[in-house]
């Protein structure tokens, strides 16, 4: 998330936002106000970073998922 032009208190709550089961943890997580939270989720620069981050959480996962799914048919072919 570097260069992205955010705050570091921003960027912490992108983080946040991504791995918290709720915008109200995710303001506690970041250490920020929930109402800031609240304002920067409708700044359009903070979205695109959020949107970036979250893609780019899926993309991680996606991948590691391919990863797993191959390792497991070699396991069930050598079976």
């Amino acid at each position: 998330m570097a260069n992205n032009g955010l705050t570091p208190k921003q960027n912490r709550a992108i983080a946040a936002l991504i791995t918290s089961d709720n915008n109200q943890a995710a303001a506690e997580a970041a250490g920020v106000a929930y109402r800031t939270l609240t304002r920067w989720l409708t700044d359009p620069d903070f979205n695109q970073a959020l949107r970036a981050a979250e893609t780019d959480l899926i993309n991680d996962n996606i991948r590691a998922l391919v990863i797993d799914l191959s390792r497991n048919r070699e396991t069930l072919t050598a079976i």
